[in-house]
């Protein structure tokens, strides 16, 4: 079986919690993220441009923190349900495919059965017509 670009994986679809993690939880966490880092390296560069507004740096990050830290934790937690559904219908999905991938090769090896038998048929019926005909050299009349 052929995984196709951009497929999911195990074949499920994209969920409207995956689009929220993908878009909104993650720039949130990671603008955050890069705004700390930025206040320590600047802290850590240029010590005199931060002391003297580190207060109204810590009180922005606490509020966008806290709100960021709600709104992740609950789609986190949204997000966590879902993955445990899914996890629990995995062996499900993993025997319906294979037994698809079984039904499939027995289907195929039924129809390459039935064209070698109509192959060997027809070359059959064409030889007696051939020799009914008068014909002596079949062989090279099929070729």
């Amino acid at each position: 079986m052929v995984k196709r670009k951009g497929s999911p994986v195990w074949g499920r679809k994209s969920t409207v919690n995956d689009w929220m993690m993908k878009y909104i939880g993650l720039p949130i966490v990671w603008g955050w993220l890069i705004a700390a880092l930025s206040i320590v390296g600047m802290g850590i560069i240029q010590p005199d441009a931060i002391m003297p507004m580190l207060e109204g740096f810590i009180s922005l990050l606490a509020i966008v923190g806290t709100l960021a830290t709600l709104i992740v934790t609950s789609m986190l937690e949204l997000w966590k349900s879902e993955q445990t559904k899914e996890i629990g219908t995995m062996e499900d999905r993993i025997t319906h495919r294979q037994k698809l991938e079984e039904l499939e090769l027995i289907h195929q090896h039924k129809l390459a059965e039935i064209v070698a038998r109509s192959e060997h048929y027809s070359t059959d019926e064409n030889g007696k017509m051939n020799i009914k005909l008068g014909l002596k050299n079949s062989k090279k009349n099929n070729k």
